[in-house]
């Protein structure tokens, strides 16, 4: 157990989903450290939403507590409690300028007028806006909505499908200079996104949520390379999802004969012999070729190739595994040649055990 102390904690945390706000929040406990970037990720309906509004303030929880540096939220005001918040909802004034819709926020926090150039010139240096630009553009109007939440100087910070909108290449830098914000400043971000990709490159934790419940809270690698269940393997980043059931456990290994036929070995997680199982290979971990079997190892597995996607940076190759044939994805560097693959030809696949993991189903 790390000595930090939380700056926010949720202890079991429930709010009920009604028409006027869908998704819900389920027996919910988590530490959040001071100075933590944490992305939320999760289907929509997560509760990711739901969640970032009990922590702002705006939704009461039904049962649970929420703590800023071990006091209960609920006996400081809101505009006391040092939180900023973006949701999609907000707006910025049409025909404002960027120092006028600052302008309020720093006048409620008591910074005299006088010292507001000087502030608002640092923030939106950092923020990277520059003077005089047109906060309503559409590439600029997620950093002056930042500009305006940060104003004040928070604590906390909570976005909520912060980058929702905006093109790849936009997408990218505003990340980079969130993160850099983030560190620069020292505060603490709870972010909100459906995007697995934006989550594993941003954030210090990742909590992944699934009908309101908190399914796995760990660093993006952990995440990544060591999903808690099947739900959370398939959902952050790809994955093949192979149903099987599980013959033998021997050691740290499990013996599982899968559905579509090929006996493999995987790592058991939480099953027992005779439990239906879903196995999960990431795409990258598998290596493919145009060879039978027994020429390419031990452990190889005969496929048939069926396409070939190229996707700029890598490539992706659609396989069939065993009868009834299953899908299987492989991820190859761009680079690597492939000609020799051709459609509804053998193949063969091939992976280390201990990079297949096996869920209950």
């Amino acid at each position: 157990m790390s000595s930090w102390l939380p700056l926010l904690s949720l202890n079991h945390v429930t709010s009920s989903a009604n028409a006027a706000a869908p998704g819900a929040v389920h027996d919910l406990s988590c530490d959040i450290a001071p100075g933590e970037l944490l992305s939320l990720i999760g289907p929509p309906g997560a509760g990711k939403t739901r969640l970032l509004q009990l922590i702002a303030g705006v939704t009461l929880p039904d049962t649970g507590a929420i703590l800023l540096n071990g006091a209960p939220m609920t006996r400081a005001p809101l505009h006391r409690r040092r939180i900023a918040a973006v949701f999609p909802d907000h707006r910025l004034i049409p025909g404002m300028s960027l120092a006028d819709m600052l302008t309020g926020p720093l006048h409620m926090r008591g910074i005299p007028a006088a010292d507001h150039p000087a502030h608002i010139a640092t923030l939106l240096t950092l923020i990277g806006l520059p003077d005089g630009a047109d906060p309503h553009a559409p590439a600029l109007r997620p950093r002056a909505l930042l500009a305006r939440a940060l104003a004040t100087n928070p604590t906390l910070l909570l976005l909520d499908n912060f980058f929702a909108g905006l093109d790849r290449a936009t997408r990218q830098t505003l990340a980079h200079d969130l993160r850099a914000l983030h560190r620069h400043l020292g505060i603490t971000i709870i972010h909100a996104t459906h995007d697995h990709a934006e989550a594993l490159s941003l954030s210090d934790r990742i909590a992944v949520l699934a009908a309101g419940t908190l399914r796995q809270l760990d660093t993006p690698q952990a995440v990544y390379d060591t999903p808690a269940s099947a739900l959370v393997a398939t959902f952050l980043g790809d994955n093949n999802a192979l149903a099987g059931i599980v013959e033998t456990i021997e050691d740290d290994l499990a013996t599982i004969r899968l559905a579509c036929g090929p006996v493999i070995e995987a790592l058991p997680i939480d099953v027992t012999p005779g439990d239906l199982c879903v196995v999960t290979i990431r795409p990258e971990r598998i290596a493919a070729a145009p060879l039978p079997p027994e020429d390419m190892g031990e452990s190889a597995l005969p496929a048939t190739f069926a396409a070939l996607h190229f996707h700029g940076d890598h490539q992706q190759l659609h396989l069939r595994l065993g009868a009834p044939p299953a899908p299987l994805l492989v991820k190859r560097p761009a680079g690597l040649p492939l000609q020799a693959f051709a459609p509804d030809e053998p193949a063969s696949v091939a992976w280390r055990p201990h990079d297949a993991r096996a869920y209950p189903r």
